[in-house]
C-alpha cells in the first residue's frame, strides 16, 4: 500500500499536523510502535528533525540511517521508509515540507556562481545548537495560537534556510537547492514506467517529475503521442491481462497490484479496453 505525505484532511481535526487551506507547513510525527518498512509518496520536498529513535530510507539497494539530533533534507519522491524505536521508548521527528514557489525563490538567491549541476536528492547531517534551538521552539506552534500564524511559519521557514546555509552541511544544501530549480530536466519516462503500476493519479506523476500538470500533460503528449491519463491506464490494464493468465490472484488483488484504488474502476476501464470483464477474461483464457 502507498501511503501519500502530507495529506490535507479539512474535515478532521490532528494536532499533530499543521496547514493552512491546500499548503502543509509541518508534521509532528510520535510513535510507539512500527509498522515496519513502508512505501511512501513525499509529495512535497521534506526537511525531517529526528528528535528521538531513528529513520531509515531505502533508496533502491541503498540504506540511509539519520539519527537522533540529525536532519535529512529530501526531495519528493516514492521512498522505502521505515523507523526504528529505542526499547521503552518512541521514535519522534519534527517534519517540514517546502513549497515549490519557496524552494525555488530560495534556490534562486543562492544559485552558484559556477556552472557545475551536483543532482542531491537528499541531504543528511548532524544538526548543531541554532538547528536544535529551531526544532525545539517550532513545537510551540502545534500547541500554541498565535497571530497571523501562517505569516510567521512563512518566516521559520525562511529562518530556518539561514541556518542552513550556515551550518557544516552548507555546501550539500546548496547542491540540493541547485538541482531543485533544474527538476524541469527529470525524465518523464523514467518517471512514469519506473512508478507505473503505483497507485498514482497524472497530477502526482507531475509532481514526482517537477512539472505543473498542465506542463507535464504538454511534455507527455510530445513523447508518447497519447493523453497521460489514457497511456497510463492502457499500459496498467494490458499488465493486469498477463496476470489474470498467468496467476490466482483475485480481480480485487489484480486492481491493487496495477495501480488502480478502486476495483469498480479498474473493470470499467479493462472492459472499455478488451470489451469484456475481467472475470470473463480469465473464463476465455481458460476455455483456449
Amino acid at each position: 500500500m502507498l501511503l501519500k505525505f502530507p495529506q490535507i484532511n479539512s474535515k478532521n481535526s490532528d494536532n499533530s499536523f499543521i496547514s493552512f487551506g491546500n499548503i502543509a507547513y509541518a508534521k509532528h510525527n510520535k510513535i510507539s510502535k512500527t509498522d515496519g518498512k513502508q512505501i511512501g509518496f513525499l509529495t512535497e520536498h521534506t526537511l525531517m528533525f529526528i528528535l528521538q529513535g531513528k529513520k531509515y530510507f531505502h533508496f533502491g539497494k541503498t540504506t540511509v540511517t539519520i539519527n537522533c539530533n540529525e536532519f535529512i533534507l529530501v526531495k519528493r519522491g516514492i521512498y522505502t521508509i521505515s523507523e526504528f524505536i529505542p526499547d521503552n521508548g518512541f521514535f519522534e521527528a519534527l517534519v517540514i515540507f517546502i513549497p515549490d514557489k519557496f524552494l525555488k525563490a530560495i534556490a534562486f538567491e543562492n544559485r552558484k556562481s559556477t556552472k557545475e549541476k551536483n543532482e542531491t536528492q537528499f541531504v543528511i547531517a548532524k544538526c548543531n545548537s541554532f538547528l536544535n534551538n529551531f526544532s525545539s521552539q517550532y513545537l510551540n506552534y502545534f500547541i500554541c495560537d498565535f497571530n497571523r500564524k501562517e505569516k510567521l511559519l512563512q518566516l521559520k521557514l525562511q529562518e530556518l534556510f539561514l541556518l542552513l546555509s550556515n551550518s557544516s552541511a552548507k555546501n550539500d544544501v546548496a547542491d540540493f537547492l541547485s538541482s531543485s530549480i533544474n527538476g524541469a530536466s527529470i525524465d518523464i519516462e523514467y518517471i512514469v514506467k519506473t512508478n507505473l503500476l503505483q497507485p498514482l493519479t497524472v497530477a502526482d506523476f507531475a509532481k514526482l517529475s517537477m512539472r505543473s500538470l498542465s506542463s507535464f500533460k504538454r511534455d507527455f503528449e510530445k513523447q508518447f503521442h497519447s493523453p497521460p491519463k489514457y497511456w497510463i491506464n492502457q499500459q496498467r490494464i494490458i499488465y493486469a491481462n498477463g496476470l489474470l493468465n498467468s496467476t490466482n490472484k483475485t480481480v480485487s488483488e489484480i486492481a491493487y497490484d496495477c495501480g488502480f484504488e478502486n476495483v469498480s474502476h479498474f473493470i470499467k476501464v479493462f472492459k472499455k479496453e478488451f470489451g469484456i470483464t475481467p472475470n470473463a477474461a480469465r473464463a476465455k483464457s481458460v476455455m483456449v
